[in-house]
């Protein structure tokens, strides 16, 4: 009985956690970070500020857990396209064509993560399970990327000599660039509207990299 008893708290408790993370979300991607204050998201989802502050310790931390929940879809696509590749050069093509399909059905969630790299985050207002599963997350979709790399050196599909970290890195933000640059442009001179603005970034990068 006392065991069925916590297992019930557990999940009222998780409920009402993905309902302040829904609200945060909802606002988050239509608002932004910046602009979205703590009891707005309280408001939103029904509850007062006091009552919020029961389950997370600041907007920062909803903020981690709106951006994992992010992070956990992306690598879901990610490894679709490590895993339907034949060698690393494939695999890597795959991999930025996913991300392409991924922003494309969720361009709101692109600019989200363009908030996340211009706000700094306090770490001592996060719990530390929370910022463990965001690195743990973050981390396994890095390694995807890596993996495709390494797996190109070796099988002579990729040149024998790259600096695995240094290409990751340039892989992830070049590509974010371009995806931004697609997606929310704001030059007058010129709106790249066709998804071969992308691919063709792409391709250019592989063959700087490929044997």
């Amino acid at each position: 009985m006392q065991m069925m008893a916590m297992d019930k708290r557990k999940k009222k408790i998780m409920h009402r956690k993905n309902e302040f993370a829904d609200a945060a979300q909802h606002l988050f991607y239509t608002r932004g970070y910046e602009k979205t204050t703590i009891e707005e998201i309280a408001d939103f989802a029904g509850y007062t500020k006091m009552t919020l502050y029961s389950y997370f310790q600041s907007k920062d931390e909803i903020y981690i857990v709106v951006f994992i929940r992010s992070l956990v879809e992306r690598v879901k696509y990610i490894e679709k396209g490590l895993l339907s590749g034949n060698n690393g050069y494939q695999q890597l093509k795959n991999i930025a064509h996913k991300y392409f399909e991924f922003y494309s059905e969720r361009p709101e969630q692109l600019k989200f993560f363009q908030s996340w790299q211009k706000w700094t985050v306090d770490e001592s207002k996060i719990s530390n399970s929370i910022l463990e599963k965001y690195r743990e997350i973050n981390l396994q979709g890095i390694d995807y990327i890596r993996k495709a790399i390494v797996n190109g050196i070796n099988d002579g599909s990729l040149c024998p000599d790259l600096e695995v970290d240094k290409i990751v890195s340039y892989f992830l933000y070049s590509s974010r660039a371009v995806l931004s640059e697609y997606f929310f442009s704001t030059h007058q001179f010129h709106k790249f509207t066709e998804p071969d603005y992308y691919y063709d970034y792409i391709s250019l990068f592989l063959k700087a990299i490929s044997s």
